[in-house]
C-alpha cells in the first residue's frame, strides 16, 4: 500500500483555537498543537490502497471483509478453531424469547465460554455477530500481524476460542496450546 503521510498535527497558526498541551510541562515545551483531520481518501491514492489501510486501522471494516470472504468461500463464518457455525448460532439465539434460553443454547454449543462470564452475559443479552465472532490475527499482532492488509491475514473465531488463544500466547505458557488454537 502507498500510504501518504498524514498532515495531522501542525503548529497551531494565529486566530485558530489551539489544544494546549497539558500544564505540568515546562514553560519552553508548552507548545500548542492544532490537528487537522483528514478522511482516509486523503491518506491513500485510492483503490486497494484505500482498501488495504482500512483493514489495517478499522476493526468493523476488517469483520465485515471477513464475513464477506468466509460466506463466499463456505456459505457461513464457521470459527476456525472449535467449527460452530457462528451465523446459525446468532440467528438461533435472536429467534430465542428469553435471555435463559439464549445462555443455555450458548453453554450447549459454545461451552467454553463459560470460562468468560462477561463474554456470556453480553452474547446472551444481546446476540449480533459482534458478540459472539472477531476476526484474529493469524499472525501475532506482537509480531507484525497487527500491519495486516488483506483479508486472508484473518480467521475468524469466536469469543471463547479467540480469548484462550489470546490468553495463551500473552502469558507465553503455550506456544504448544497456540498453535493448536490456530
Amino acid at each position: 500500500a502507498c500510504f501518504r503521510p498524514l498532515g495531522g498535527a501542525r503548529l497551531a497558526e494565529r486566530g485558530r483555537t489551539p489544544h494546549p498541551l497539558p500544564d505540568p510541562l515546562p514553560e519552553r515545551a508548552r507548545l500548542e498543537w492544532r490537528t487537522e483531520h483528514e478522511s482516509s481518501l486523503g491518506l491513500v491514492c485510492g483503490g486497494a490502497c484505500l482498501k488495504a489501510h482500512q483493514l489495517a486501522r478499522d476493526p468493523a471494516s476488517v469483520r465485515r471483509t471477513v464475513r464477506r470472504a468466509h460466506v463466499k468461500l463456505s456459505g457461513s463464518v464457521f470459527c476456525q478453531h472449535c467449527g460452530v457455525d457462528l451465523l446459525a448460532l446468532v440467528a438461533q439465539l435472536k429467534g430465542l424469547p428469553s435471555e435463559e434460553a439464549r445462555r443455555a443454547l450458548l453453554l450447549a454449543r459454545l461451552p467454553h465460554l463459560a470460562r468468560w462470564p462477561g463474554k456470556l452475559d453480553r452474547a446472551a443479552t444481546e446476540p449480533s455477530e459482534g458478540r459472539l465472532w472477531e476476526a484474529d490475527h493469524r499472525r501475532e499482532v506482537r509480531d507484525g500481524g497487527g500491519e495486516a492488509a488483506s483479508e486472508g491475514a484473518f480467521d475468524p473465531l469466536c469469543v471463547g476460542c479467540h480469548q484462550r488463544k489470546t490468553n495463551a500466547t500473552t502469558r507465553g505458557r503455550g506456544d504448544d496450546e497456540a498453535v493448536r488454537l490456530r
